[in-house]
């Protein structure tokens, strides 16, 4: 069942000399209970789709276009005061920086216990008891109830983070880059934790993420997006065994592999993500012909589902990841 269907979602930024487009044309849909990962290079679009999703970007920066459908309303027509009862209750945001995140001046139990209060209807006690418990959920102690977040470590704020994110059993959770600045170990705890979660509570998940590899190990679907548009996306099995996107088949070579006899690659310089005519990756693609500069590709759909926004994927796509294997 669909928890989410986006549709044609497009973002632009107002600036004062020009328009600049966060995200353009996204389209998929978030099935209950699924995890979708989401990457792409900074600048790529993937914080702006997220926000795009809940609304979060002020009309006087940016027009939201399409549709983002949610139990049979369109998201993106909704005023703030509609969307009060949808944003932190049913559709949660944990946002890239903890840091930033929770308020400075009140204890992590005090910002707990007033998200509770703002999605139910206890009494102070109960709010208090629920907050308790929400700790104890992401594996935090009641120490740490009454500590400022700054006197947590990372991997700490980020746990309490997510208690905020969970307060309300929502049916789906916006992850954006959740282990950003955090070392290896604590990151495998908190996407440990992300799981766990899920299975427990049955919640969909859309994450976040520069690293590909967590993608492979921990998500259903794939998105890779590129200067706002996703430019290959469909199950990961599918999509990370045989990339048809260039883009996709470059991110995968940066990636050291220990099996691996051939060398590392470096996609070109991305001072191209300046607008340019026809394939927005021409200028740094391999592969790049005449009609690349000159059209914007079409998608094109493999029987598997998988979706690729290149003008030569379903004849090339094969000689393509060949070369990019033997590149040097």
């Amino acid at each position: 069942m669909s928890i989410l269907k986006i549709d044609n979602l497009r973002a632009t930024y107002h600036t004062s000399n020009d328009s600049m487009t966060g995200v353009d044309g996204v389209s998929f849909e978030l099935e209950a209970g699924e995890k979708i990962g989401i990457v792409g290079e900074s600048g790529s679009g993937k914080t702006t789709l997220l926000r795009s999703i809940l609304k979060l970007i002020p009309e006087q920066k940016a027009t939201l276009q399409g549709s983002v459908m949610f139990e049979g309303r369109n998201l993106l027509s909704l005023d703030d005061k509609e969307l009060e009862g949808i944003r932190g209750s049913k559709i949660s945001i944990i946002p890239q920086n903890s840091a930033v995140s929770l308020d400075p001046v009140y204890t992590i139990g005090k910002q707990l216990e007033e998200t509770v209060r703002l999605h139910t209807d206890f009494d102070v006690g109960k709010c208090r008891e629920q907050a308790k418990d929400l700790l104890g959920k992401v594996g935090l102690g009641l120490n740490v109830f009454d500590a400022y977040p700054h006197e947590l470590s990372g991997g700490m704020r980020q746990r309490a983070v997510i208690s905020l994110a969970i307060a309300s059993n929502p049916v789906a959770i916006l992850a954006d880059e959740i282990t950003s600045g955090l070392d290896v170990i604590v990151q495998d705890q908190i996407l440990d934790l992300l799981d766990t979660l899920q299975n427990q509570m049955g919640t969909a998940i859309i994450l976040v993420t520069h690293d590909i590899s967590l993608v492979a190990e921990r998500c259903k679907k794939i998105i890779v997006m590129y200067t706002g548009k996703a430019v290959e996306s469909g199950y990961v099995r599918d999509v990370l065994r045989q990339p048809s996107h260039p883009y996709t088949m470059l991110l995968l070579r940066c990636l050291p592999d220990l099996d691996s006899v051939t060398d590392l690659v470096s996609i070109p310089d991305a001072t191209t993500f300046q607008k340019v005519e026809g394939c927005r990756f021409h200028p740094r693609c391999p592969f790049v012909q005449s009609l690349c500069s000159e059209q914007e590709p079409k998608i094109w759909e493999a029987n598997n589902g998988q979706r690729v926004a290149c003008h030569f994927a379903k004849e090339s796509a094969p000689e393509f990841r060949k070369l990019v294997k033997g590149t040097k």
